[in-house]
């Protein structure tokens, strides 16, 4: 193996076998490809083996902005490397900004039909940080005999997700992330160095055989082939750590300066007026609570007791039979165990000891209405995510020019939310979440949908205004309709394409504008004192034409969802209005504790804590942003919120499926918590520097 030098060697005398503790990479073992023309890559000629990268943003398709600027270390010799006999893969990464910089580490491998797949780690670099980072990596076993289906994170082993084929290292692929406009425009460089291949490689015996690994989750919903600090094997271990817990919430102190809406009392007074509203203080947006009192929205989105998916067709995956109604009761039974017994009001009012001194002071979407109704703590709502009503027949999007959509929308706000109205503990309203834009293929599914689309008739009425005749259109268009009545009974394309996109990219525009104004108008007529606070976009929108810039002319705040770090430098991007931004959802995972993920932020809680806090750190720095959500309060079930396998899988909460915090998360968040708006508005130093010294974009 010349291409690798190797590291250290251990004999291990009572088998007399050799086990190779570690390789790192030499300049020579391989060659450097960059994924788009405009970034800058260089092997380092200083007597050290690695590289040096500068990352720009770039297209991967004329007009189709990069997602993830990258750069591949690729064999020198050879299609792949085979590093099947170590589980880490590691470089010291050097951060050559002064600013933060997030590097993503992946490793790329061939499954053997020749498929792609690939695993990575995320980390955030502080300005000028230089560190080692580590992503670790499972091996398909080739001995597994296990089926899990399509199981979105399976165990160390198994053939799914996110589990490879080191035997077939393709490359190792350095990232990292350009998903908004703004924030990478005058290039990122990194130094990478000691790349290097290490640690043991742990197999699970039990999946050499159905009969060995079924069940493989315990009655309290835990993995059941592995065994960790904390993991519960008995009902009695429930009770004292929860009687644990409530001595040393208590012995923590309410965070001070704080009013009882959780704004900063301490700062400055602004206007009072009963109800949360928004203000640019100091150059940088704020929420004002209803005392008048500066607040950033520090909140935990889905805090709620509820079990999901029906698993009646993999019952053999769990240790306990399954109720009829094939849902296991995880969440409650657990709760049972704890509280002995449990009782709704109990469970509230330690969740709520809990989230206040973590530092927590938002209730986020999906949370039990109960918790809303507490009025112990302001809340953001979601609704009209179900809405059937005037819903695009093939896509997650909305007929807004139907008058059905905002009589829909104003029903069910009755219907669920009408004791929020007049609740000054109300900031505002999410009206739907992720939804599918497109610049062009809006348009495009509206040519082809039913005629009496609403806005079907609608693209029709524009489009004989604008060209009159029919034959102007077909011209135009290069199209073969008869009349204008036939392009509304069209159920398939009998256009070119090309030829129409301008005027499908136009009516996509009007799709969306349309869709805002209309949800903007709800608000209005139902809760007027409240906050209109979008659609929860996800990264992808700031890539699809014009999508945020309408969002930002008709929200009070623009609010994202985003498992990326967030950059000091995010805004709305070209054409956007300047109006505060919320983080709706953000979150970061490890493989630890018997859950399993992909895309991890390193590998330990710590790791996660680190990340957790550089992300606030960053998004404190941003004059646009007023708060983040985490999602979600509680781990996703190992089986999947679908089901059967099916659907996500993944260990986001602040607490697992037994009710137990992970300590290195909530102490992380009650310490920001408690600098909060001394970072943001006295200029704090944190990791990332001071942020007083840093410019302010919009003052």
């Amino acid at each position: 193996m010349e291409w690798i030098r190797m590291v250290a060697i251990a004999a291990v005398a009572a088998s007399c076998q050799i086990a190779f503790a570690g390789l790192t990479l030499e300049n020579e073992d391989f060659t450097v490809q960059r994924v788009y023309p405009r970034n800058r890559i260089e092997k380092l000629a200083d007597g050290r083996d690695g590289v040096r990268v500068t990352f720009f943003p770039g297209e991967y398709a004329p007009g189709k902005k990069a997602r993830f600027p990258a750069v591949v270390l690729s064999p020198a010799t050879g299609k792949c490397w085979d590093f099947s006999s170590w589980s880490t893969l590691s470089a010291t990464v050097e951060n050559c900004e002064e600013s933060m910089v997030p590097v993503f580490l992946r490793l790329q491998t061939l499954t053997p039909e020749g498929k792609e797949r690939q695993t990575m780690s995320f980390f955030l670099l502080a300005p000028r940080e230089k560190r080692k980072l580590s992503l670790k990596f499972s091996r398909v076993d080739p001995a597994c005999a296990v089926d899990l289906g399509r199981i979105d994170n399976a165990p160390e082993g198994a053939c799914a997700f996110p589990n490879v084929y080191p035997e077939r290292t393709t490359g190792i692929c350095i990232t990292t992330t350009d998903d908004f406009p703004g924030e990478c425009t005058e290039g990122r460089t990194i130094v990478v160095t000691d790349i290097r291949l290490s640690g043991t490689v742990s197999r699970c015996i039990a999946l050499t055989s159905p009969a060995k690994f079924f069940p493989f989750i315990d009655r309290y919903g835990q993995y059941v082939h592995a065994e960790w600090p904390g993991k519960i094997h008995h009902d009695e271990e429930l009770p004292p750590l929860l009687a644990a817990e409530r001595r040393q919430l208590a012995a923590l102190p309410p965070l001070s300066g704080r009013n009882r809406f959780g704004g900063w009392s301490d700062g400055p007074q602004r206007k009072a007026t009963g109800f949360f509203r928004t203000e640019k203080v100091a150059g940088k947006w704020t929420l004002i609570d209803p005392e008048g009192r500066l607040f950033l929205s520090f909140g935990m989105n889905a805090v709620r007791v509820v079990d999901t998916g029906n698993n009646r067709n993999v019952a053999h995956w769990f240790a306990e039979p399954l109720p009829p109604s094939g849902i296991p009761p995880f969440c409650r039974r657990n709760l049972e165990r704890k509280y002995q017994p449990f009782r709704q009001e109990r469970w509230v009012d330690h969740t709520f000891l809990r989230l206040t001194r973590w530092g927590f002071n938002t209730l986020g979407a999906w949370t039990m209405p109960e918790l809303y109704r507490a009025r112990r703590m302001p809340y953001m709502v979601e609704f009209g995510d179900k809405l059937k009503s005037a819903r695009f027949p093939n896509r997650k999007f909305y007929d807004a020019f139907d008058p059905a959509f905002g009589k829909a929308l104003d029903a069910l706000f009755a219907e669920e939310w009408q004791f929020t109205a007049s609740d000054p503990w109300c900031i505002g309203y999410f009206v739907f979440n992720e939804l599918v834009f497109d610049e062009r293929l809006l348009a495009e599914e509206v040519t082809v949908a039913p005629p009496e689309m609403a806005a079907k008739r609608e693209f029709a009425r524009r489009l004989q205004q604008k060209y009159r005749s029919i034959e102007a259109l077909n011209r135009a268009w290069n199209a073969k309709f008869p009349s204008f009545a036939e392009f509304l009974a069209a159920r398939e394309k009998r256009y070119d394409v090309e030829n129409a996109a301008a005027d499908l990219k136009e009516f996509s525009r009007a799709l969306v504008e349309q869709f805002y104004s209309e949800c903007r108008a709800v608000i209005r007529r139902n809760a007027p004192n409240h906050l209109y606070l979008g659609a929860r976009n996800m990264p992808v929108d700031f890539l699809r034409g014009d999508v945020i810039a309408i969002a930002s002319r008709f929200c009070d705040v623009l609010s994202i969802n985003t498992y990326q770090p967030v950059s000091e430098r995010l805004d709305g991007g070209p054409g956007a209005a300047d109006v505060p931004i919320l983080i709706s959802e953000y979150s970061f995972l490890v493989s630890d504790r018997g859950r399993f993920i992909d895309r991890t932020a390193g590998r330990t809680q710590a790791d996660r804590a680190q990340a957790f806090r550089r992300n606030w750190e960053s998004m404190l720095a941003n004059p646009r942003i007023v708060g983040a959500h985490w999602y979600c309060y509680q781990d996703q079930p190992l089986a999947g919120r679908n089901g059967g396998g099916t659907g996500e899988n993944r260990p986001f909460g602040f607490v697992d499926v037994t009710d137990t915090p992970y300590a290195e998360m909530t102490a992380a968040s009650r310490s920001l918590a408690k600098t909060l708006y001394e970072i943001r508005f006295r200029g704090e130093t944190t990791s990332i520097g001071n942020h007083s010294s840093r410019k302010e974009q919009d003052k």
